[in-house]
């Protein structure tokens, strides 16, 4: 399989120019933290990345390794990442994809030993793939025998009008995809997305997702979102979404201010949003939540940002009741770029909790870190997180990234994938 693949991807390359440029990237990571183990993990990673691209863009070749060394029992060694050729023709409006990539779609984040067939036809989008997926570090994603898919999209822009509401473009996209592994599960994907204007400073829209699995019999996920501009500064904006999220490390933001849980269940939001000036926005709107051992709950947020020269702030504030169960959550942010090399951020959260099962509990939580452009090579990136909890275990996060790019951040070329 592997000799296929090289004998392949080097049949694809040589069919192009030999003219080829040369963009990569060494990044180093230190981090320490204690959300894995009772005592803090201690892990160092190099990181690298390399892409060979043709002068006239019609293939390229792209390469991703990782070293680990960590504290914690097999959690260290090497790593091959990424490793695929791509050959484009750009008068078919194809392109052909092989080797060891990433891909994100119904069975979620993961990487493909395998192929992928991009073509496109007027206002048509179509891919085929397959292969054998592998684990993503970190993710809650699927690692099984086998996979295989295909997607079919279609974007047209229109103009139709009645009286002052203007229709003005539509999506539509659908997948299905096979994966086995002890065992075989199938799911079909659709989506549809409608745009439009009213009158000539307002505009709507609309987007409904939703995933059905049939091994199951059951929809497993469905997604709703859209918004109307009721004045040219007032806007109304309702998102619904049924699901059972995927990911076991919610970001710093999402464990104090959201009603996301590991579990399945339902939310629902409408909110009114204004914007008085380009400066500021401001928000305020109601939710209802429905978990999977039958609660109901409701609830409020609020919030708004405001942009002041090189400085951004935002604020939000988010109540919700479930059952017995009641959280306050407030989140604050701040972004101050120094200049054109040094960006600095900081976050500020407090939530307060009270669960049937151990009382109440307080969470004080700060996270801050930069940005330094050293110079066209050199980026210096830092973050540390900690979360004080009152009734559970205190966590932390803090890591250093130092990334060198060979290429001095040089423009690349385009090569065509599904969304191009």
């Amino acid at each position: 399989m592997r000799r296929t693949l090289v004998l392949t991807g080097w049949m694809l390359m040589t069919g192009g120019a030999w003219g080829a440029n040369i963009s990569a990237s060494l990044e180093t990571k230190f981090q320490v933290d204690n959300r894995f183990n009772a005592s803090p993990r201690f892990l160092g990673e190099l990181w690298g990345d390399a892409e060979i691209l043709s002068t006239q863009s019609d293939w390229r070749a792209h390469f991703s390794w990782a070293g680990r060394l960590s504290s914690l029992s097999d959690d260290s060694g090497g790593k091959l990442y990424q490793a695929f050729v791509e050959k484009h023709w750009k008068f078919l409006q194809s392109a052909v994809r092989l080797g060891r990539f990433q891909r994100a779609d119904l069975s979620g984040l993961y990487f493909l030993d395998g192929g992928q067939l991009d073509y496109r036809i007027g206002d048509w989008r179509m891919q085929w793939y397959g292969g054998r997926p592998m684990r993503a570090d970190n993710v809650r994603s699927l690692e099984g025998d086998s996979v295989h898919g295909v997607r079919l999209g279609y974007d047209r822009t229109v103009h139709r009008r009645w009286g002052a509401l203007t229709w003005e473009r539509y999506r539509f996209n659908a997948e299905y995809q096979a994966f086995r592994n002890n065992g075989l599960s199938r799911r079909l994907q659709g989506a549809a997305s409608l745009q439009g204007r009213i009158g000539d400073r307002r505009s709507w829209e609309s987007t409904l997702t939703a995933t059905y699995r049939f091994d199951r019999a059951r929809f497993e996920d469905v997604w709703f979102s859209g918004f109307v501009d009721l004045t040219a500064t007032l806007r109304f904006r309702t998102h619904y979404e049924y699901y059972r999220p995927r990911s076991p490390f919610p970001s710093f933001r999402e464990r104090f201010t959201s009603a996301y849980a590991l579990e399945e269940q339902s939310l629902f939001r409408a909110e009114l949003h204004h914007r008085p000036t380009a400066r500021l926005h401001y928000f305020i709107g109601g939710q209802r939540a429905t978990k999977a051992d039958g609660f109901d709950g409701f609830g409020i947020r609020g919030g708004g940002d405001y942009r002041w020269r090189d400085s951004t702030f935002a604020l939000t504030w988010d109540y919700l009741e479930i059952g017995a169960d009641r959280a306050h959550s407030g989140y604050a942010r701040i972004v101050q770029a120094i200049d054109s090399r040094l960006e600095i951020w900081a976050n500020a959260a407090v939530r307060r909790e009270e669960k049937l099962l151990y009382g109440v509990n307080w969470a004080r939580g700060g996270e801050t870190g930069f940005r330094f452009l050293l110079d066209g090579n050199w980026v210096i990136l830092t973050s540390l997180s900690y979360i004080a909890n009152s009734r559970r275990k205190d966590d932390y996060v803090g890591a250093v990234r130092v990334i060198y790019y060979l290429d001095r951040f040089q423009p690349k070329g385009k090569t065509c994938a599904w969304l191009c």
